[in-house]
């Protein structure tokens, strides 16, 4: 009896080791999805975004990233469709998101919604004003409606932050 009960424990304890190794196999797993997630694009990126927002190891702002980071990805695919559903779930878990708000303005912008772009890019820049890719997407978006002034002073401010700006919404096909 007592020779069962030691390969008992001995069962247990090992047991007990392995399900500790998939705990630690997995934080890691999240890790790198994390890093992809935030770091890449395309389908890479897509992927580790959606096993990140599956995996149910988030927290509700590290969740609103991934959906954001999603959302951007989408969007310089020319998924905007889809783009806009992964922006808005993420402005629902964290409506104070500059980055969230950014994201879905650049997919209005690249859907010619202007308006609704120009009103996602002025709540982005109210919460955090120097923020050049917010500035210049408002600009573009001016620019695109006939507000010349307006849309040059925003590029020019933009540029003042990042000079690179420019060079960067081009490569995401916007001009």
């Amino acid at each position: 009896m007592r020779r069962k009960l030691v390969g008992l424990s001995m069962m247990i304890m090992l047991g007990i080791f392995l399900l500790g190794l998939v705990d630690q196999v997995r934080a890691q797993a999240t890790q790198n999805d994390l890093q992809i997630c935030r770091q890449e694009f395309g389908d890479v990126a897509i992927a580790a975004c959606t096993r990140l927002i599956a995996s149910g190891r988030l927290t509700k702002p590290g969740l609103a990233e991934a959906y954001n980071n999603r959302c951007y990805v989408h969007a310089i695919a020319g998924n905007l469709q889809t783009a806009l559903v992964d922006c808005s779930e993420s402005l629902r878990l964290n409506p104070n998101s500059h980055s969230s708000l950014d994201s879905r303005g650049f997919t209005y912008l690249k859907l010619g919604k202007l308006d609704l772009a120009i009103t996602d890019f002025d709540a982005a820049l109210r919460l955090e004003p120097k923020k050049s890719n917010s500035l210049y997407g408002r600009g573009v978006a001016r620019l695109r409606l006939g507000d010349v002034g307006r849309g040059n002073e925003d590029i020019a401010a933009a540029k003042s932050i990042n000079p690179k700006v420019a060079e960067e919404y081009a490569k995401y096909g916007v001009r």
